[in-house]
């Protein structure tokens, strides 16, 4: 059955381009090995502490994968190009400038999420200097109904939320990506909001679109108040 949709969704055909570089912030991961070894094995690591902002006890324990997981295995196909909604648990983030062979580059954190037994990349981008990139944080319950594995074409408005462009700190890079992390720290269950890329392995445009296409970061989806990240470029208002 569908969930109900609180207004139109705006279809957009974009691709992703990311290049590659070298790790310089530390991945989440329940490993001390940041290099690429190709596998998908999962562990846990009860060491490693969420944010701490809201507490879940329905998110479960974290299963992140010992080292990224590299596009070429990410064969999952349940993404279509369109905005939506990506629902899954979280194996392992993708630091700025990390390992290329997972999508990994100077201007994106990527969160690799596992949903219907596949990984999907999500490219975050934090800018390319600092102040390009704006951040706003909110405790609000999950918009567009309730968490639920899998890709949904749920629509997102910052100003339906009653968010507008005023609201948002500028951000610079670096510290954006560890802010990022900082926040998936111990996270077991996500929601992304982004557009679907035409491989249909992932999604990216993961900040302000307009037309109910804005993309935003969701941790603890299952708790009756989710923690939402939205982002927007300096050069955008609403």
């Amino acid at each position: 059955m569908r969930r109900p949709r609180c207004f139109s969704v705006v279809v957009l055909l974009l691709t992703v381009i990311a290049c590659g570089g070298t790790n310089q912030v530390a991945p989440i991961t329940d490993a001390s090995s940041q290099q690429d070894a190709g596998g998908d094995s999962s562990t846990s690591d009860s060491s490693i502490t969420p944010d701490g902002a809201i507490a879940d006890p329905n998110d479960g324990t974290p299963t992140y994968t010992s080292a990224c997981t590299p596009l070429s295995k990410q064969t999952g196909a349940i993404i279509n190009t369109q905005h939506g909604r990506l629902d899954g648990t979280l194996a392992y983030v993708v630091p700025k400038a990390g390992p290329s062979s997972c999508n990994g580059d100077d201007q994106h954190v990527h969160l690799q999420v596992r949903a219907a037994n596949a990984i999907y990349d999500v490219a975050v981008d934090i800018g390319a200097f600092n102040g390009d990139v704006f951040l706003y944080e909110t405790d609000i319950p999950l918009p567009d109904g309730a968490w639920s594995e899998g890709w949904h074409d749920d629509p997102l408005s910052y100003t339906q939320l009653g968010v507008h462009s005023p609201q948002f700190t500028s951000q610079d890079p670096v510290a954006l990506a560890a802010k990022i992390q900082s926040r998936l720290a111990g996270v077991n269950h996500v929601s992304v909001f982004g557009t679907g890329y035409a491989q249909k392995n992932g999604c990216h445009l993961v900040h302000y679109v307009g037309g109910a296409n804005d993309g935003a970061i969701v941790t603890h989806p299952l708790a009756d108040t989710a923690h939402v990240m939205l982002f927007r470029f300096s050069s955008q208002g609403f």
